[in-house]
């Protein structure tokens, strides 16, 4: 059984009393599953250290129960040890579950990197083409602009390129 030095069960409680009280509705292998260490103590000190609020002040049946003189109200560290130690009680029911569940989560990570990469990868191929294919219109566009205008040929076959055409001339030789 884990327990931190000091600890003492107050009020007659036992881990999986604790355990009923602070985890209502969730079953050991659930909350082991939702967390990435295998190790309970952690587990419990990151659940507790989430809920700032959670100093081990229980709704009883009334408010009279809950606040009545020389009722029994839980530390944080209480609250930690004891839910740690029943989740070292009941190890076996949840260690298999929990290590599946992780599993699960880590393969899924390495898809979801792998397919960021990809799609990573393939923004940067289509960058790279849509950047040379402007560059090489504007290289089109450049050679377009220096280069010589194309040769005309009058009806005689003679070239008129780079010449005005002539002006009529009057009947009058």
């Amino acid at each position: 059984m884990y327990a931190p030095p000091g600890f003492c069960y107050n009020g007659g409680m036992e881990p999986k009393d604790f355990w009923n009280t602070y985890m209502p509705g969730m079953g050991p292998a659930d909350f082991m599953a939702a967390f990435d260490v295998p190790d309970p103590g952690q587990c419990v000190s990151e659940y507790v250290r989430q809920r700032p609020s959670f100093y081990g002040i229980v709704r009883q049946r009334t408010w009279k129960d809950t606040f009545a003189a020389g009722g029994v109200q839980h530390t944080r560290e209480v609250v930690r040890g004891a839910l740690a130690s029943y989740l070292e009680e009941t190890r076996e029911e949840w260690e298999p579950v929990a290590n599946e569940a992780r599993a699960r989560r880590i393969e899924e990570r390495r898809r979801r990197a792998e397919e960021a990469a990809r799609a990573r990868d393939e923004a940067a191929a289509r960058a790279a083409a849509a950047k040379a294919a402007e560059e090489a219109a504007a290289a089109a566009r450049a050679a377009e602009e220096t280069a010589e205008p194309p040769a005309q040929e009058n009806a005689a076959g003679i070239d008129t390129a780079g010449t005005e055409p002539e002006a009529p001339q009057p009947d009058g030789n």
